[in-house]
């Protein structure tokens, strides 16, 4: 058996010629006969067609103004030890502005123009990356997680405008896999990890057998191939 590993370089140039044309999308839906050297396994095969079984759900009535109420309700849950902003407009600010009802609509109704006219502060422009310690203590490369840090209204009108109600749209249209766990309404992130013990449990327990697969990318997002992640 030969072993090949290639570099981020050399896996680029072998998938460039797929990975930037017309192709790649071809290849999602599933509607090429594109011949992989070597071809593609069944499985893989088995996902492309499931993926262009899955027909889109438009999501209606998506809104682009956020009401006085909206910003008192977000900025009230928002803490200040974990949010912050570039520009240095400190999230007290805005936790301030909530007990004004005449300076919170100012303050919706600015995060909301940008979404109406199609202009956007300079502020809304920059972030910051930082990297904190997987382990408290020992700062090594390969263990650093970079976060992002958007500017404070910009970050919270994505959430009002984007996230819940694209989140919402997912959960009333079934379109979330049960094994997704995070981020959902009525499930915890230690279910999954329970569920995972129980099942080593009885496979032990009743001597059968068992197989497992676990995808995890190492490093975190910021160590993945984008030019793979693109095709997905």
């Amino acid at each position: 058996m030969q072993l090949t590993l290639f570099g981020y370089g050399e896996l680029t140039d072998i998938l460039q010629p797929v990975i930037t044309t017309p192709q790649s999308s071809q290849i999602l839906q599933n509607t090429t006969a594109y011949q992989f050297n070597p071809p593609l396994l069944q499985e893989t095969t088995d996902i492309l067609q499931y993926l262009n079984t899955l027909l889109p759900v438009t999501m209606h009535d998506q809104k682009t103004s956020i009401t006085t109420q909206q910003f008192i309700e977000t900025y009230s849950r928002v803490k200040e030890k974990t949010s912050s902003s570039y520009s240095g407009r400190h999230v007290g600010h805005y936790k301030a502005a909530l007990k004004n009802d005449v300076i919170s609509a100012l303050h919706a109704a600015m995060i909301s123009f940008p979404y109406q006219t199609g202009f956007s502060p300079n502020r809304w422009h920059h972030m910051v990356e930082v990297m904190l310690e997987k382990d408290p203590g020992h700062p090594k490369s390969h263990r650093l997680h970079i976060i992002a840090l958007l500017e404070s209204d910009y970050n919270q009108s994505q959430r009002i405008l984007v996230a819940r109600p694209m989140s919402h749209h997912m959960e009333d249209h079934k379109m979330l896999p049960d094994m997704q766990y995070g981020s959902r309404l009525g499930r915890e992130c230690l279910s999954p990890v329970l569920n995972k013990v129980l099942t080593h449990d009885i496979i032990h327990q009743t001597k059968m057998c068992g197989a497992f697969l676990e995808n995890n990318a190492t490093g975190w997002y910021d160590r993945l191939v984008s030019t793979l992640v693109f095709l997905e």
